[in-house]
């Protein structure tokens, strides 16, 4: 198939699959209105890192940390013996060994923003490999995070003009998209390229519940996934949104609050970092812990911002890529939660 034919199914597909499904109230929030609960942190060690890098968790013992310039090179912090080790790995036909635990069995799949190829890592005896790949260079329709929910389709986050979220078959033959879901403010008037820097924002998965939190507004919401639709199941604002719309640009008041600095999803709750603002209009570093349902349980205060945020399978330690605003560097840290 040519380029052109491509670009024509690409655009023919705008058209499909827009709504949400069922409208969906928009409900308001308050953080500083729930449990604040102050969390231990254990600093695990420093990063030379200038740009925060990518992590997951494996096997609730391996974080691996990711390049996001070099998609080939992966890091491996060992929790328990707390040691970093750095890996380099290229071909399919290639192995690696991270663990000496030969009965370590896991999977890693993501999609790396230095070269937007989602990769699927294998573990298998301690060995890590390269299961498959696939390039999703899609022109301006390329996601910025994406997941695979299917042999060939995956659901991806934009930025995109007619919807938030896409449903994507990436085949040899064809690349049909269908797109989803709203951005924290609507309207036709934004529907143009120059906004769409103002709605980007995370998105975490848990099974079929797709989380996006938009990093310049408050504004958190859940889909449903099933039989190639995505269905709005909630949607959250936890402070007012403060701007003006000026020569094709947003501008934003002094006393607009931003949205959310990442987002993880454990099997029973959705952990979202914010910089909110207290109810004495204090900017405060806090892990917003929703349920599945979209209902705000708590704030767990921390000293500094976190960038990357991942939790084990029992929820009882979160793992963040933290920033220490008093000295300005990255570091692994090691939150134990108290649900």
């Amino acid at each position: 198939m040519t380029k052109r034919n491509i670009l024509s199914v690409l655009f023919a597909s705008l058209l499909v699959g827009s709504c949400s499904g069922p409208e969906v109230r928009l409900e308001k929030i308050a953080p500083y209105a729930v449990p604040q609960i102050p969390l231990e942190e254990e600093t695990l060690t420093d990063l030379p890192d200038l740009f925060a890098p990518p992590l997951h968790l494996l096997n609730d013992t391996l974080l691996c940390l990711l390049n996001q310039q070099d998609a080939s090179s992966i890091r491996i912090f060992q929790t328990t013996g707390k040691e970093m080790n750095q890996y380099t790995l290229k071909k399919k036909d290639t192995a690696i060994v991270i663990s000496p635990d030969e009965n370590l069995q896991a999977r890693l799949e993501y999609l790396n923003p230095a070269n937007n190829v989602y990769y699927e890592l294998a573990v298998d005896r301690g060995e890590m490999s390269i299961a498959d790949f696939t390039r999703l260079r899609l022109g301006k329709f390329s996601p910025k995070e994406a997941f695979k929910v299917g042999d060939k389709l995956f659901v991806g986050l934009g930025p995109y003009l007619k919807g938030l979220l896409s449903v994507f078959d990436k085949d040899k033959q064809s690349k049909e998209i269908n797109f989803f879901g709203n951005y924290p403010i609507a309207g036709t008037e934004y529907q143009y390229q120059e906004y769409l820097d103002y709605f980007q924002g995370y998105l975490a998965r848990r099974d079929n519940q797709f989380i996006y939190a938009s990093t310049y507004f408050g504004y958190i919401a859940s889909y449903s996934y099933e039989n190639e639709r995505l269905t709005k199941q909630w949607e959250k604002q936890t402070s007012d949104f403060l701007y003006q719309r000026v020569n094709n640009r947003i501008e934003f008041d002094n006393l607009h609050h931003e949205g959310f600095g990442c987002i993880t999803a454990g099997k029973e709750h959705i952990y979202a970092f914010s910089q909110y603002l207290s109810e004495k209009q204090m900017k405060e570093n806090g892990i917003l812990v929703f349920d599945k349902s979209g209902k705000l349980l708590s704030c767990l205060r921390i000293k500094n911002p976190v960038v990357y945020l991942v939790t084990d399978s029992r929820e009882e330690n979160l793992y963040a890529v933290s920033y220490d605003i008093e000295e300005q560097h990255l570091y692994l840290s090691k939150l134990k939660t108290t649900l």
